[in-house]
Order: structure tokens, then sequence, then C-alpha cells
């Protein structure tokens, strides 16, 4: 039996609108914990899977943001990169984007077996708006697709 087509909505989290599986939005949501306003999302039927929807405030850049959210929470990734990962061997970030208005990383935590990918983008001087994503590494062939719409949907919503 062929699986169904993934079902799409639209998500409206703080000051972004993205466009999420309905997998997520059927799922467990709960508010964010962090230094952040926003929401998760856990689905659930894909444990580990998990995705999140925020705004925040602060000057620093998109980039800075989301690395701090998903890679390291006390200091900025580039010029701690060493450090970090003579930490913490099992995390691996095998991409950035860094520009003045939007920010993105990816990588992996846990040895390989949890993967992530999130985004920033500046609203103005002092406010920014994100989103990220965690899946399992086995379940890559599912989000990593996902992972890429949301981003493309991201993008759009300016």
């Amino acid at each position: 039996m062929a699986e169904e087509p993934i079902k799409w909505v639209v998500s409206t989290v703080g000051r972004s609108q993205i466009e999420i599986p309905s997998l997520f939005a059927e799922g467990k949501v709960e508010p964010l914990y962090e230094f952040s306003v926003g929401l998760t999302f856990t689905p659930k039927n894909y444990p580990g899977a998990q995705f999140r929807q925020y705004e925040g405030s602060g000057t620093i850049t998109p980039f800075e943001y989301i690395a701090r959210m998903l890679v390291d929470s006390n200091e900025d990734y580039e010029d701690q990169k060493a450090d970090y990962e003579r930490n913490h061997p099992g995390d691996k970030v095998t991409y950035t984007f860094d520009e003045p208005t939007i920010g993105a990383v990816s990588g992996s935590h846990a040895y390989g077996s949890i993967n992530y990918y999130g985004m920033c983008r500046k609203l103005d001087a002092d406010n920014i708006i994100c989103f990220d994503i965690t899946w399992k590494k086995k379940d890559r062939a599912i989000f990593k697709p996902i992972a890429e719409r949301i981003a493309r949907s991201f993008d759009k919503d300016k």
C-alpha cells in the first residue's frame, strides 16, 4: 500500500507564516521554553522529530541566533568552533549560511543519529524570526525534503 502524500498547513507563530506538514500540527504542540517566544511541534508517529517556530530579539545576526539555538547556547559558534568540536565530538555542523538578514545552519548531534536544520531572518534592528527542525537519521528520506520545503516557505514569508 502506497503512503499518503504529505498534507501541508500554514502555521502562524509570532510574526512568521510557514507551510508545515500536518503531521506536526496534528501532534503535540507546546510553548517553546527557551530564550525565544514560539511553539514546539512534535509529531505522534516520529519519535525524535520536532519542529520549532519562534521569534526572538537582539542585535546579533540571524546566523548567530540560529547557531546558538541549535549548535551552542553559550558561545558564538564560529569563534569557539575548535573548543566546541572538542567538547562535543558527536556533533557536526555540515552547512552554514551567514548573511546580514538571513542565516542557516544544519548538521547532526549524538554521533550523527539526530539531524537538524534551522534558519533565522532579521525583521528589523531588534527582531528575528526563526524555525528549526530535527529528526532521526533513519527518517532522513522523509524529513530532508520536508526541511527543504519549509525553508522555501520561510524564505517567501517576507
